[in-house]
């Protein structure tokens, strides 16, 4: 049987206030230096602490429909910034909840209509983004001790895993990349490998052998086809599948190609549930005729060849030879990682060469460019850092704060710095009269002093000394001082988290604002 739950105006807004309120306050307690872990529970009875807020988020769901519903919706919040950002997920859910809370009580009392108000937050929240570029200082792999930094802050202030995450980046470069692994002893450690990665996910979620990390992953080996067309032909696509899967030791095959029929995929998908062959298929980088060329490189790097029957090289042609192989791979909804291609080193050199002379050759800056970073990232490297633990508690735990420190080193290095712990938000000034925004983004920096030890009320006179000093003057909350620097003090925020934590806290505090009716099905079962 359906129950259907439903309010309107005031009474609805307070209920969906008290469901934000109690997802909100859950993650916030994760924030900052001195923030605190979550005891989480799955519904499997399995155990994990995390002081990453997304995790909190996607762990809390509520007994009442209506409440709950406002929860989802806020958890989207979060979700979607680690997506764009990777990081600031925390940030996010306490400025949302701040914003929603200070304009339900204006629009509760009648002073602010909802479209107005809502209209007057989507303005004011660009022109803070325009005050974050305005102040933000760009970082390069030069950088050392800011990539420490960021990279500490977001692993639960580790300075040790901090500074091995700045090193792995220095170490790949900038085309390369950087990812965690589970470790196989109670050491962490970094490893930089050969290997290749680029912006590809799988064409299905049937694929998944990792649901964790929602990604597929083969770790012991693996076959690669590549196909530079698309595959419509079932029959001698899978006679020629089979071939990888007639020798002693089976290894599983992931397939690139320019395009594939939704039916060969489904049909796969169908074959790797019942154990026939393990597959994953994903499409081809790049786009029109740097598609081809992107997949010869692939190829390059992991000793296959490129089939393709316009080229006069069909799968009837094709041989086992023609497979290459790679010692482990990761495909998640948006990359992929080839770790350890079994490349020929002389074809590879070749290769490179033949790209330095396409650059020479050319007087298109765009296309040196390009040609440019295709170098780079054939030889760029994959660096790998092992999450060492001594039980599978603890390795979890640290993958998940690893995971967080290489999303803050990829947004600083991609967009900048401002200073940290909420104070480049906390100087914002503006002649538009939302004054309750004003106040609500100086929430994350409150937060972090409460989770300090700060008592509330004594927050709104520290906020007022502090908006009248210089833009890098702050104040260190875990060490419990003022700073005069807070670039040299390593007290830093990535400007693109900043902005993405905002623009997503607005978004949905725009929809709350805007609702005046609620209604939440939900399923039960009579009882007799």
């Amino acid at each position: 049987m359906r129950s259907t739950k439903q309010l309107v105006g005031i009474e609805g807004r307070e209920k969906l206030l008290s469901g934000i309120n109690k997802m909100a306050d859950a993650v916030k307690s994760t924030l900052g230096p001195m923030g605190r872990n979550v005891l989480i529970q799955d519904e499997y009875g399995n155990v994990k602490t995390t002081k990453d807020g997304v995790s909190v988020a996607k762990a809390l769901y509520l007994q009442d429909e209506l409440e709950n519903l406002a929860a989802s919706v806020l958890r989207e919040v979060s979700v979607k910034t680690n997506d764009v950002a990777g990081d600031g997920t925390t940030t996010a859910m306490v400025l949302a909840q701040a914003i929603i809370k200070s304009a339900f009580h204006y629009i509760n009392d009648k002073s602010l209509n909802a479209i107005d108000c809502k209209r007057g937050i989507d303005y004011e929240v660009e022109q803070i983004c325009s005050y974050i570029d305005s102040i933000k200082k760009p970082i390069t792999l030069s950088d050392e001790f800011v990539l420490e930094s960021v990279a500490s802050i977001s692993t639960n202030n580790d300075p040790v895993l901090g500074k091995m995450l700045a090193q792995a980046f220095i170490a790949v470069g900038e085309s390369g990349r950087v990812t965690v692994h589970e470790g196989k002893s109670v050491d962490t450690y970094f490893q930089k490998n050969e290997g290749i990665s680029f912006s590809r996910g799988y064409t299905s979620s049937s694929f998944i052998n990792n649901m964790k990390n929602r990604s597929c992953e083969f770790n012991e080996g693996c076959y690669i086809l590549l196909v530079g067309e698309k595959i419509t032909d079932i029959d001698s696509f899978f006679n020629f599948l089979q071939i990888s899967q007639n020798r002693e030791v089976k290894s599983p095959v992931l397939v690139i190609c320019e395009d594939i029929d939704e039916k060969i995929v489904n049909l796969l998908a169908i074959n790797k549930l019942k154990g026939i062959i393990d597959v994953c298929v994903i499409k081809s980088p790049g786009l029109n005729l740097e598609r081809r060329d992107l997949l010869e490189d692939i190829a390059i790097s992991v000793g296959g060849k490129v089939i393709s029957s316009t080229e006069g090289y069909s799968f009837q042609h094709a041989s086992i030879d023609d497979y290459g192989f790679a010692e482990s791979i990761k495909v998640t909804d948006n990359t992929t990682t080839i770790i350890g291609g079994a490349k020929n080193a002389e074809k590879f050199e070749e290769r490179i060469d033949v790209l330095k002379g396409q650059i020479e050759a050319t007087e298109e800056q765009m296309l040196k460019d390009r040609i440019t970073e295709r170098i780079a990232k054939l030889k760029g490297g994959i660096g790998i850092i092992y999450a060492g633990g001594s039980s599978e508690f603890e390795i979890a735990e640290k993958i998940d704060r690893i995971q967080d420190g290489i999303h803050a080193v990829q947004a600083v290095l991609e967009d900048g710095i401002v200073p940290g712990g909420g104070f480049a938000l906390l100087r914002y000034r503006s002649d538009y009269d939302l004054t309750f925004l004003k106040q609500a983004i100086t929430a994350p920096l409150v937060q972090m002093l409460i989770n300090s030890g700060f008592h509330k009320d004594n927050t709104s006179n520290f906020l007022d000394k502090m908006k009248t000093e210089s833009i890098e003057v702050g104040y260190d909350i875990k060490h419990n001082v003022r700073v005069d620097n807070m670039y040299e003090h390593g007290i830093i925020d990535s400007a693109k988290v900043v902005k993405s934590a905002l623009r997503n806290a607005g978004s949905v505090a725009g929809l709350f604002i805007t609702t005046e009716y609620v209604i939440a099905n939900s399923e039960y079962k009579e009882q007799y």
